[in-house]
Formats: C-alpha cells, structure tokens, sequence
C-alpha cells in the first residue's frame, strides 16, 4: 500500500466486473484500480481505457504478482476461475473472488488451504448478506421474534427469476475467444452423471446465493434430504436444520418482476422477507412480520433506500 491506498488488480474484465467491481472500488477514496487483465487482450486494454486503469495484460497470474497491486478481485469465467482464485491466494495479498468459490466441495477446499497457507484474507461474493433488510430479518429471527411468535415451524427461501428486473449497465464487448489450454475446473463432481452436469453446473451457478442465504439465517448445521431439479422452469431442494425443515424453491418462469425471497412460519405468525432484484440500486429487502394469535398485527419495516 501506499499512502493508506489500496492498490487494486481485477482479474477477469467481464460484465460483472465492468458493471459492478470495477466502478464501485473506483468510488472509495483510499483505492484505485491499477491493473487489469483478462484472456481476452483486446478486452482488457479496452477495460483499461475506459476505466482510467494503468495497466492492461492477459496473465492472471501477472497480475497476482505484480508490485503494483495489494488486493485482487477475481471476476473470470466460473470453470477458469478457480485456478486464477488460487494464484492469486498463493501471492499471499487479499482475495475478493465472484460466486461460486469452485464447483465441488474438494476444489473449494483446495481454495481454503491456499489462503490458510498463505495467510491471505479470503472473501466470496455472496451480497444478500449485506442488504440492510435481510441483516434485520437476522436479527429478528435471533433475537427477538421467539418471544413474540414462537418456534419455527417451517421455512422457504425461493427464487423464481429469470431476468433482472433491473437494467444490465452497457458494458464493453469483443469476439474474442477465452485461448485454448487454459486450466479448467470440472462444472459437477464425478458422482453426477455426465447428462446430468449441466444441470448441476446451472443449479450451483445459478442458486449458490439462496443455498449461502439459508446458511446466513439458520447456521451451518444445515442437511440436505432431497432434490427435485430436473427441470430449470421449477424445481426444489428440502433441507434440514436441527429444529425446523427448510425448502429451496426455484424457477425460471417469464416475469415481469423478480420474486425472491425468505418466508419463515412460527407457531404463532410469520416472517416475510421480499429481496430486490440484483442489480437494484434503489431499494434494500422488505421485512414483513405477523402475528396471528389474539390481536393479529403486521409490521412492515420501510425499505431503505440504497443499493443492497
């Protein structure tokens, strides 16, 4: 660091680094975006110069080592992503890394080791955490809602979306192909049949934020007893924590609006938590609490203002 700057490296230039890491690293006061590379050259100095950023190249690698960088973020493409996540944790400098961490569970412990070896600080993209209104819901869930309504009885988490109900920011494109040779890492476990990892790919691509968001809200302690997801337009997967069940619901259906959210039964009344679309740099998650026994009451907590 210099001066108390950050100096970041990005490593992968595509639309979601465009879009989001890029510009929104660019509008804290103590760091700047120094270096950025992607397998695609042509993409990389095109991000470079519309970014104001004073280095472009191709090698993640060059950019996990170069001097000039003290943090990376890694927004490549998910099969490529791993290896680029793991030179960069060997540097030993603080890895920010785009969900899913790796597409297996051996793959995604190979990461944790790498930043345990290193030392280095190890941090995965999983947003809804940080939405102000799911941070509530936390804490009522924890802290305050046993008393009022009760045990949980019963828990959905859903996400039946297929296009962001927010507008996609214009980002830079090129007909680049990603080179040939690079490493990849498998898209499913050898235990998923070889029809079926597409399937499993799209599902940890795709659902990973509601599987991170059931862990956010109920602990780890979490058992999954069966999946139902043959079918991208609707499909499900029950969980089991140590008191209550919990259902992943998901879909794809055409929609006007994107319906995400939390529903948590009590033996006395129910929590809904309404999350926004991603991308949605208006409102943070709404909070909805009932309460059904003797003088029914529903609480709506105001949505804040903000981008979650």
């Amino acid at each position: 660091m210099t001066n108390s700057v950050v100096r970041i490296g990005v490593i992968g230039a595509g639309k979601f680094a465009q879009a989001v890491h890029i510009p929104c690293f660019q509008r804290v006061e103590q760091c700047r975006v120094t270096m950025v590379t992607d397998r695609r050259p042509e993409l990389a100095q095109q991000v470079a110069a519309k970014f104001s950023i004073p280095r472009a190249g191709k090698d993640p690698a060059e950019c996990a080592q170069a001097a000039e960088v003290d943090g990376l973020i890694v927004s490549a493409f998910r099969w490529s992503a791993g290896s680029a996540t793991r030179d960069a944790l060997e540097a030993g400098k603080p890895v920010f890394a785009e969900k899913p961490m790796a597409q297996t569970a051996d793959r995604a412990a190979e990461l944790v080791e790498a930043a345990r070896r290193s030392g280095a600080p190890f941090m995965i993209g999983f947003m809804k955490w940080y939405d102000a209104g799911v941070q509530l819901a936390r804490k009522l869930l924890h802290e305050e809602l046993k008393d009022l309504l009760g045990e949980v009885l019963f828990a959905r988490v859903y996400c039946f979306s297929r296009d962001y109900e927010a507008e996609f920011p214009s980002v830079l494109r090129t007909d680049e192909r990603r080179p040939a040779g690079q490493e990849l890492w498998a898209a499913a476990p050898e235990w998923v049949p070889a029809p079926r990892a597409a399937e499993y790919d799209w599902f940890i691509n795709r659902s990973v934020h509601q599987v991170n968001l059931i862990r956010f809200l109920f602990g780890d302690s979490v058992t999954v007893r069966h999946a139902n997801l043959a079918n991208r337009e609707g499909g499900f997967v029950t969980f089991e924590t140590e008191r209550h069940p919990v259902v992943l619901e998901v879909g794809t259906p055409k929609l006007s609006a994107w319906h995400e959210g939390v529903e948590i039964f009590f033996q006395k009344g129910r929590m809904l938590v309404e999350i926004p679309s991603p991308l949605d740099r208006s409102f943070m998650a709404r909070v909805t609490v009932e309460r059904g026994e003797g003088a029914s009451e529903v609480k709506v907590f105001p949505r804040r203002m903000g981008w979650c």
